[in-house]
């Protein structure tokens, strides 16, 4: 709603458990400055605990202390495939830049988790995203969050990056080992969401997955233990599902 509402030239996010410093639009334009032809704009995100009901905990009084989710990128365009392979952005740090993007961007409503993700990769794609190596965005880590589902996160995961390999030109698309690696670990994760969730059937073909793509002893034990009785898995605390 708001994107269809939008009538400036950049287009920028803010979830409810993120803040902006003063800075952050400011160094947005700058970096725009530097790039003419960046259509998306991120800068790096600083994550801090909010334990609080109600999400109301400020961050601590220096910053800078706190853990930064990729510091190692330097600035400048940022690869299709370092985007496959990890998503570098946060929406609350991302600007887009919609003359350059050539049409109002669109999220796909159909996903529950990640749609944000999934609109990176399709504007990357298409046009340049760039990075600056500068925190630009507060992020709480708090309870029942939606990144805390975490088996709707590695669904979601799955379904946009299959989407992705398919549609990315061969020429840009990441190895093919580095490919499986990266899948295998999202079905790995999910069998583990599965397993813990008491789904068994569901860890069961996601651990399947996981072996045929990237086999681990790790999942192979997930795959042994969604084979156990429900209640022995449950002696385990290998299932804090419903019965």
């Amino acid at each position: 709603a708001g994107i269809a509402r939008a009538r400036g030239r950049r287009l920028a996010f803010l979830d409810d458990d993120a803040l902006w410093p003063p800075d952050h639009l400011a160094r947005a334009s700058a970096l725009a400055a530097r790039h003419p032809r960046a259509a998306l704009l991120a800068g790096d995100t600083r994550f801090f605990s909010d334990p609080t009901p109600d999400a109301t905990a400020g961050p601590p009084s220096d910053p800078a202390t706190l853990p930064r989710l990729r510091p190692d990128l330097p600035e400048g365009p940022v690869a299709i495939t370092e985007i496959l392979l990890g998503n570098p952005f946060t929406a609350p740090a991302v600007v887009l830049d919609l003359e350059n993007l050539g049409a109002p961007p669109s999220f796909d409503e159909r996903l529950s988790h990640m749609e944000d993700y999934d609109l990176w990769i399709r504007v990357a794609v298409e046009r340049e995203a760039v990075y600056e190596p500068v925190a630009t965005t507060l992020v709480r880590k708090r309870p029942r969050s939606l990144s805390g589902d975490h088996r709707a996160m590695a669904e979601c995961s799955i379904e946009i990056l299959e989407r992705a390999f398919r549609r990315v030109p061969p020429a840009a698309l990441p190895s093919r080992r580095a490919i499986r690696h990266r899948l295998g670990g999202l079905w790995h994760d999910l069998a583990w969401a599965c397993l813990v969730g008491g789904d068994a059937a569901g860890a069961r073909r996601a651990a399947t997955e996981a072996l045929a793509l990237r086999p681990t002893l790790k999942t192979a034990g997930y795959l042994l233990a969604a084979r156990l009785p429900r209640p022995v898995r449950r002696l385990a605390g290998l299932d804090a599902g419903r019965p």
